[in-house]
């Protein structure tokens, strides 16, 4: 069956929905079986990577990962998807030499800037973070993961002011947004705004028990 098949796609379909929806023993089934049937399709590397990479299985899942850039090497997904992995494996600088390169490739690739920007907050390069993440921010005003990672940025530099504003502008873009919620509530009690702390925190409970 060839990948570019309408019954291809409904496959990859299915197998991407069952990864998104953390199944992911019925994923990697699935996607194991489009392998098979393709086995020099980027996608299903790239994927069956990543599951394999998020269900403890870092060493096998970086190998797929590295087959499937080898095959598509401008794939700025790609790269953002390897840095990931690298950083979670402690390789946080090569994390960064991926993300980088992602951005590079796809300059208004937001959710490449905003794991950059993470990435670089926690090498301690904050002025790069903060720069990472108001590019971020520019490019979609209404995306939350932007505005809560310069938020940390501050809070690490000790603009408390300046941190608390970044959380009201992610919870204004999504109010439902936890880490905004846990964060702003956290920096609160610091801060000694212990009602107000108490209210942040009860409302990413509510969301996240």
């Amino acid at each position: 069956m060839s990948s570019s098949t309408p019954e291809a796609k409904e496959v990859k379909a299915r197998g991407l929905a069952l990864f998104q929806a953390g199944r992911f023993a019925e994923a990697e089934s699935a996607w194991r079986s489009i392998l098979a049937a393709n086995p020099g399709d980027p996608d299903a590397l790239h994927i069956l990577g990543c599951i394999l990479s998020q269900g403890g299985r870092a060493a096998e899942g970086l190998a797929l990962i590295d087959r499937s850039l080898e095959l598509s090497p401008r794939n700025a997904a790609f790269l953002n998807n390897r840095a990931r992995v690298l950083l979670e494996s402690g390789r946080a600088e090569e994390a960064l030499r991926d993300a980088r390169k992602a951005v590079q490739l796809e300059p208004a690739f937001y959710a490449g800037l905003c794991q950059l920007g993470g990435i670089l907050r926690g090498l301690g390069r904050l002025d790069e973070a903060t720069a990472a993440f108001r590019r971020a921010a520019a490019l979609d005003a209404r995306g939350a993961d932007a505005h809560v990672g310069l938020g940390n940025v501050q809070r690490q530099r000790g603009e408390a002011a300046a941190a608390l504003a970044s959380y009201a502008a992610a919870l204004a873009a999504n109010p439902a947004n936890v880490s905004a919620l846990y964060n702003r509530g956290s920096l609160l009690i610091e801060m000694g705004e212990y009602q107000a702390a108490e209210e942040s925190l009860r409302a990413a409970l509510v969301l996240a028990p």
